[in-house]
C-alpha cells in the first residue's frame, strides 16, 4: 500500500536472531508448562513430596474457585446435623491445622527453591543473609558506637 516497512522488516529480523538464541537453553515449545507440573517438578527438585504439593495445590485452586468439595477438605464438621426444608445441613469450621500446613508446606517449597535457584545464579544466600542483618544493625542506634555492629561484620565476612 506504499508504505515504508523497512523498520518491520529489520524488528522481525532482530527478533528472530533473538529466538534463536534463546533455543539454545532448550527445545521451542508451543504451550507453557501447567502449573501443576511445574509445582511438581519444584518439589521433585527440592526433595520434598510432589504428590503431596500437588494435591495442596489443587485443593486450594478448587476453594479459590468456589468448588465445593473444597469446602469439605479444608473445613472440620461437628458431628451434629441440622435438617433444613429440603436438605441437611452439616455445621463446620476452617480447619486451622491443614490450612497451617498447606501454608507451611508452601513456604517451604518456595523458600527452598528460591535458595536453589539463588545459589544456580552464582549467590550465596547465606552471605546475602549476613549482608542484610549488618546493614540493619547499622542503621540501628547504637550504645558502643557501632564497635559490637563492626565485630560482628568482621565475623560474618562482610564489609
Amino acid at each position: 500500500m506504499g508504505s515504508d516497512v523497512g523498520p518491520v522488516d529489520a524488528r522481525v529480523v532482530f527478533h528472530e536472531a533473538a529466538a534463536a538464541e534463546l533455543v539454545e537453553f532448550g527445545p521451542n515449545t508451543d504451550r507453557l508448562p501447567s502449573m501443576v507440573s511445574m509445582i511438581r517438578d519444584a518439589a521433585t527438585e527440592t526433595n520434598q513430596d510432589p504428590d503431596r504439593h500437588e494435591a495442596n495445590w489443587r485443593v486450594c485452586s478448587a476453594a479459590a474457585h468456589g468448588k465445593d468439595w473444597a469446602i469439605l477438605e479444608l473445613q472440620t464438621f461437628v458431628d451434629r446435623v441440622e435438617w433444613r426444608p429440603g436438605q441437611y445441613h452439616s455445621i463446620g469450621h476452617p480447619d486451622p491445622d491443614r490450612l497451617t500446613e498447606i501454608l507451611d508446606d508452601a513456604v517451604s517449597l518456595l523458600s527452598l527453591a528460591g535458595i536453589q535457584y539463588l545459589v544456580g545464579s552464582g549467590y550465596d544466600p547465606a552471605l546475602e543473609i549476613r549482608r542484610s542483618i549488618v546493614v540493619a544493625a547499622r542503621k540501628m542506634p547504637q550504645k558502643d558506637g557501632g564497635a559490637h555492629v563492626e565485630k560482628t561484620a568482621k565475623l560474618f565476612g562482610v564489609d
